[in-house]
């Protein structure tokens, strides 16, 4: 660390330059030097200090002192120092369920480290439990319902986790009297509320940015349990999907663009599977209308049958020639199919009235699950597909998707928390 003195007067100076750090806390001195110096009239010089942090005791802010003098008289400096650590916080979690009077023990060493080589370092435990687990889904929904850009598929997937909390906190009226219980003052981080440390080249550090993104989590968390203002941001979205869409009823990926069949397949599974969740939206009748008809110009596929069977049309058509050679292929070949594909497959089937055949593929969607009192029941099984970006969600989604539709009574579905441990548990137990 390096301070400049400057000599306005016409003499020469002889005198001493001091540093003092300081804990920003209590005060605390944590380290000082002194350097002599002499300086001409009219000039400046350069003094260098030299500080090492100490390992796990050196606090993360300091205040920096400078302080000049010649024996007479005495001038200096002081500014906030950030300490910026080399560590990296890790969390570490223990998912749990428990049903009825259960109880559950787990120790601490499994969750913090006890060898000497990281000692000096301060875990901190916190514990969220709920007897609703779905509402846990609101501090994630609200960060997917503004699209990353202007492509379908986000205006879509917004559309969609809009919906689908609004809906949600609808059915948890005590969501709302925590938002009217809090003021919009004070959902600032603590830290942004200090302008000063706010005005230092903290900037760009991790603290700053992990300060600004909790402050923007709670807000958006209001915004988003503000019902008037997702009524009408629901409409602006809706909007926005009917703009992308095609007079042949096709999605355009961006607009200006002409549609495809993908892209048409990937929003109509959105919009159909929102239907099926939270029951029938108005606001996208016409558009859904116009998707199924223009995915029964062309020929065809798996997906297009999946999607009208999970809109309740496969028992009111007629299958064509094509369509009923796609499900006796199906039929033969479903042995070789992963996770995600056999529950498709049973809410296929099941809708174009083999119902024997989906409730034994539901069977085997149940054999294939794994239950364990920390993380619950989910799929610990090659044949429930792996992504770098969706792991094995889509897997548990399209499981739990045909086991509420075809066997609702079955006792895996009755228990919210084991429903909600299948969705969630993915993530946890993929390597």
């Amino acid at each position: 660390m390096s301070a400049k003195i400057f000599n306005v007067s016409d003499k020469n100076i002889d005198g001493k330059a001091t540093l003092i750090l300081l804990n920003a806390e209590n005060e605390k001195i944590i380290y000082s030097e002194t350097q002599a110096f002499q300086l001409k009239s009219d000039s400046t010089q350069v003094v260098s200090f030299s500080y090492t942090p100490a390992m796990n005791n050196t606090p993360s802010l300091l205040v920096c002192k400078v302080i000049v003098t010649d024996g007479k008289m005495s001038d200096g400096e002081q500014h906030y120092l950030p300490v910026l650590d080399n560590k990296e916080l890790i969390t570490q979690a223990i998912p749990f369920t428990l049903v009825g009077n259960e109880k559950l023990t787990f120790h601490p060493h499994q969750l913090f480290p006890t060898n000497s080589e990281h000692k000096g370092i301060y875990p901190c435990l916190r514990v969220e439990y709920t007897k609703h687990p779905e509402t846990m889904i609101i501090d994630a929904l609200h960060a997917y319902t503004h699209p990353v850009d202007g492509c379908a598929i986000c205006q879509a997937m917004a559309y969609y986790t809009t919906r689908l909390g609004h809906e949600l906190a609808k059915a948890h009226p005590n969501l709302f009297e925590v938002r009217d219980s809090v003021e919009r003052k004070h959902l600032t981080s603590n830290l942004e509320k200090n302008e000063e440390l706010k005005s230092l080249s903290l900037q760009e550090t991790p603290w700053t940015l992990t300060a600004k993104k909790e402050t923007e989590q709670k807000l958006a968390l209001v915004d988003f349990l503000n019902e008037s203002k997702m009524s009408e941001y629901e409409k602006d979205l809706t909007e926005r999907l009917r703009e992308l869409q095609q007079s042949d009823g096709s999605w355009a990926w961006f607009k200006g663009m002409s549609g495809n069949r993908w892209v048409t397949e990937t929003v109509m599974e959105l919009l159909v599977r929102l239907n099926a969740m939270i029951g029938h939206q108005r606001a996208i009748d016409e558009m859904m209308e116009k998707g199924f008809h223009y995915l029964a110009q062309g020929k065809t596929d798996l997906e297009e049958l999946y999607l009208r069977a999970l809109d309740g049309r496969g028992a009111k058509e007629t299958l064509t020639k094509h369509s009923k050679k796609l499900i006796r292929s199906l039929k033969k070949n479903v042995s070789t199919y992963d996770i995600y594909s056999l529950a498709q497959s049973a809410i296929l089937l099941y809708h174009y009235g083999e119902q024997k055949e989906a409730r034994q593929l539901v069977e085997t969607l149940k054999q294939y699950t794994v239950y364990d009192q920390l993380k619950g029941r989910y799929y610990d099984s090659q044949r429930a597909g792996y992504s770098w970006l969706d792991y094995k969600i889509p897997s548990h989604v399209s499981a739990l998707e045909a086991l509420q539709m075809i066997t609702p009574e079955d006792r895996l579905y009755d228990c919210p928390n084991e429903t909600m441990a299948l969705c969630r548990r993915s993530a946890h137990n993929t390597g």
